[in-house]
């Protein structure tokens, strides 16, 4: 409770400070030098989405994507952030100073591609742990969740109506009620799973090339294709390793969209009126009980 009053705060203070509007109007000219930085490629504009968070362009890679409901791995969110922080920490020693500097990469990236709600909310969530670890604090991931979600409503109250914040909330969400049902050991496809099942529930949307194609070929769009457009901005004569790998993913894309599809839909996408922002605070509410009787199940174990 303390630490949300102090968000709450903190985002008062920034907001009169005019920051949000400032860092915005950064975030769009950062964007366009990022572009602007992009090389020749057979796939600039798939290049361009996955580290400037521009929009995909290509109509045939764009039809891909959306089919197999892959897009959102297309465009800069919190999973970039993810591979990031786990390709800067193989350099980068544990400390405070190091702990700092990734904070201060990933900041200088989200700028950079355009200042996303979800990547937002993700450097976000990633700040917040590195200060409860910096300061040897217990973090409960449905809380750093939900203080990440509403410090960026703080800062940027139109993202109320932002459709993609909303679902990576939920996402966020989502993976936290699965190391609640499965525990921190479980094997990642499981929690992929539990992920996928929740997500599709808020899109409306149950797709089984959707989830096959999460599961196969999700991990490749995420921990090859990204950190190699990044590698090809940096130093643009690795162009062709991206072009060669991006080739390869679409191919085994359009061969999982041949297979039979057993997708349905009960629900359109939902508008960002407060409908879904209702079904995301009882989802929030449903987590912090279960995480209360997990803690409580604890205690009852470890006394005897």
């Amino acid at each position: 409770m303390i630490f949300i009053l102090i968000v709450l705060v903190t985002g008062h203070v920034l907001r009169i400070a005019n920051v949000p509007k400032s860092w915005a109007e950064l975030s769009l000219r950062a964007q366009e030098i990022c572009a602007q930085s992009v090389p020749q490629s057979r796939h600039n504009s798939l290049m361009a989405s996955l580290v400037c968070g521009t929009d995909l362009h290509n109509p045939e890679q764009l039809h891909d994507l959306l089919s197999t409901q892959l897009y959102h791995l297309a465009v800069v969110s919190g999973g970039h952030l993810q591979i990031l922080l786990l390709l800067l920490e193989v350099f980068v020693a544990r400390s405070s100073g190091g702990r700092i500097f990734v904070v201060a990469i990933l900041l200088i990236f989200s700028t950079f591609s355009g200042l996303q709600p979800p990547v937002l909310r993700s450097l976000f969530v990633l700040s917040v742990f590195q200060f409860y670890s910096l300061f040897k604090l217990n973090a409960r991931p449905e809380l750093v969740q939900l203080q990440s979600g509403l410090f960026c409503l703080l800062l940027f109250p139109q993202w109320i109506r932002s459709y993609s914040l909303f679902l990576s909330w939920w996402a966020g969400f989502s993976l936290c009620l699965a190391s609640l049902i499965l525990g921190k050991k479980a094997a990642a496809i499981s929690k992929v799973a539990i992920v996928q099942l929740c997500t599709g529930f808020a899109l409306g949307i149950l797709s089984g090339v959707g989830v096959l194609a999460n599961w196969l070929l999700a991990p490749t769009l995420g921990f090859i294709l990204f950190p190699a457009a990044l590698l090809a901005i940096v130093f643009p004569p690795f162009t062709p390793i991206f072009d060669f790998a991006t080739d390869l993913f679409f191919a085994l894309l359009r061969a999982l969209e041949n297979l039979s599809d057993f997708g349905f839909s009960f629900l359109a996408i939902p508008r960002m009126g407060i409908g879904p922002w209702i079904s995301l605070a009882c989802f929030c509410g449903l987590l912090r009980l279960i995480a209360i009787y997990r803690g409580r199940q604890k205690c009852v174990t470890s006394s005897f």
